[in-house]
């Protein structure tokens, strides 16, 4: 049994964050920044190459930009704390990967690559109409500040009330960092900074790993430790959707939740850009995903490792933490507090992961504002230099704006259940949107925009509801148990058997019904369904269907995809009955772009 003596008080961990830690962390922040003014002086002479870099990004930087862009500081400290409080059936997300990948890069990447566009959002106005492309915008501005607020706002007070740091300064000088360099350097600054900030989340995870992992006896007591107190969990294949985590949730709800971000989202979809050609685009996302499934189970091994180290002590229950997503901190002040400049160099990894979110996300608002807002209200074109300047103040006007934001969110459920169910709410409708066009060939411009509309309502009133009913104790999820009999006799704690007490309602008013307690990772899969089934039943009623069908490059080639790896002589023989591909009145089909590419290989 550790000694756990030294943690009590929580103040006296304060100490250990010294001199040292504090030139560790300004140091990797300042190198950021230096990141930004390098490319600043290199000069960004047009929008194409602040948003888009010219397209002359490599595969490297471009698949860690894309894994960083969504492996924030929410990954590093709210993974480890779902794994020590839920056990491990969180992780079962990673088995939805594979097809996130596959369909992005396979179905929706071919489509939105063609096209070229800065903002994504212009295929629904190229395949609906400018309205439905206004809400995509809106639901992302939206989504993404919040996202950025949250990103910043609850590992500060994690930090805060273990390390001692100041919440305030550090939301400050995160934002003020990241508006600094993206405002300068544009996309080329933002990769680059990703790929040192991931060099630092991951280096510093991987030593809070490594020695603990040694402290509690290997990776053996980890498991054993786990499995027997019920930790150990992956194939719960409860269908309930109220169930927080089950096998389904993770798998069929996170491929829904996944493809809000890596499908149809700016941030991700921008970074696709700038590459050369859409092979390496393809290569990038695979990487990526093989980069994000490895992050996901180190920082997830880090929980089961949290849970050996306080197996009898449990630091919520003891009153020594209050929330669950202070465990990682408060773990690295107790094994590594004493190693003078560690403590500065994890919190800096921590704001890494802050960082790469942060600027990412203020690139691509950037793009979006530019393009589907900007641009369409003005009456002439602007000029390059023009818009370079104005896309410098939006990264600043965004910036500002997620600032204020951080001082909206005190109220959130946890990081990762508060970082998903926002894509969930906000995505899955633009998920929905996007598939729509692509799938559903006579979908029409206002089925879509109802459906919509139709879904955001609807999720949106499930997750507020969700949020006030847990919040006013009507209900919670359920915890596994957790000890505090090996605590020390002076922090005067009890043992408890379970942590999910739940008190008495504390709204009288509020009428809490059962649809409220839908697990947040099913609000993706709700919304985006909600869309297609509905945009594809309305858009056969008269008076909504369709005026023209849509140009077959705005549709995913459904032949092309489904067949792929099939015999060639197959395929042809498939392709004759079936034409996959028409443009201008002239027919195409399988076979004969098939005979075309044999030709091609001749004459090469």
């Amino acid at each position: 049994m550790p000694d756990l003596s030294h943690l009590y008080p929580l103040s006296s961990l304060h100490s250990q964050f010294g001199w040292e830690e504090y030139v560790v962390l300004t140091a990797i922040l300042l190198f950021s920044a230096l990141i930004g003014v390098f490319f600043a002086c290199r000069g960004q002479s047009n929008t194409q190459e602040f948003l888009l870099a010219s397209k002359q990004m490599g595969l490297f930087p471009t698949t860690v930009s894309i894994a960083c862009s969504f492996i924030s500081a929410i990954t590093l400290l709210g993974t480890p704390a779902e794994m020590y409080v839920y056990g491990t059936q969180y992780w079962a997300i990673g088995l939805a990967y594979p097809a996130v990948l596959a369909a992005t890069a396979h179905c929706y990447l071919p489509v939105l690559y063609k096209l070229q566009d800065s903002s994504a959002h212009q295929y629904l106005e190229r395949r609906f109409n400018q309205q439905a492309r206004l809400f995509a915008t809106g639901s992302y501005i939206l989504l993404t500040c919040l996202y950025l607020a949250i990103v910043v706002y609850a590992p500060s007070l994690a930090l805060a009330q273990v390390t001692g740091l100041q919440v305030d300064l550090s939301i400050l000088v995160t934002f003020t960092v990241c508006i600094f360099y993206t405002s300068l350097g544009g996309i080329k600054a933002v990769i680059w900074t990703n790929v040192f900030q991931a060099f630092c989340m991951l280096l510093s995870c991987l030593v809070v790993v490594i020695v603990g992992e040694g402290l509690v006896g290997g990776p053996g007591a980890v498991f054993r430790d786990s499995y027997m107190h019920g930790r150990i969990e992956i194939f719960n294949m409860d269908l309930s959707l109220l169930t927080r985590h089950t096998f389904w949730s993770q798998t069929v709800g996170g491929y829904f939740t996944w493809m809000t971000i890596y499908a149809v989202n700016q941030t991700m979809i921008q970074r696709y850009l700038t590459v050369k050609d859409l092979k390496t685009a393809k290569y990038s996302i695979w990487l990526s995903g093989i980069a994000i499934t490895v992050i996901l189970s180190i920082v997830a091994y880090a929980g089961l490792i949290i849970f050996s180290r306080y197996l009898d002590c449990d630091p919520i229950s003891s009153g020594l933490v209050h929330t669950k997503d202070q465990l990682l901190p408060l773990f690295v002040m107790d094994i590594l507090g004493h190693v003078p400049g560690f403590p500065g160099f994890f919190v800096a990894g921590v704001f890494s992961g802050a960082l790469s979110t942060v600027s990412g996300g203020l690139n691509s608002l950037t793009a979006v504002a530019l393009e589907d807002i900007i641009k369409p209200c003005l009456k002439k074109d602007l000029s390059d230099a023009m818009a370079t300047k104005i896309s410098k103040l939006l990264g600043l006007g965004f910036g500002v704006f997620s600032y204020l934001l951080t001082f909206l969110v005190q109220n959130i459920p946890g990081l990762v259940q508060a970082w998903l169910g926002i894509f969930g709410v906000f995505g899955g409708p633009v998920l929905g949107l996007f598939s729509l066009g692509m799938y559903i060939p006579w979908a029409s411009a206002r089925a879509a925009l109802v459906s919509a509309i139709s879904s955001l309502v609807f999720i949106l009133w499930v997750a507020i509801g969700g949020n006030v009913s847990r919040v006013n104790n009507f209900y919670a999820a359920d915890q596994l148990p957790v000890q505090t009999s090996g605590c020390p006799a002076s922090w005067n704690t009890s043992t408890v058997s379970t942590s999910s007490l739940l008190g008495a309602p504390t709204l009288d008013w509020w009428i809490h019904l059962p649809i409220y307690e839908i697990s947040y990772m099913w609000y993706s899969g709700i919304s985006c369904a909600i869309v297609v089934c509905l945009g594809a039943l309305l858009s056969l009623v008269p008076g909504l269907q369709q005026e023209f069908p849509p140009d077959e490059d705005l549709l995913v080639p459904v032949m092309e995809v489904v067949f792929c790896c099939w015999p060639d002589r197959l395929k042809m023989r498939i392709a004759n009955a079936w034409t996959w591909r028409s443009k201008d009145s002239t027919h195409q089909n399988m076979g004969e772009a098939l005979e075309l590419d044999k030709l091609e290989t001749l004459k090469d």
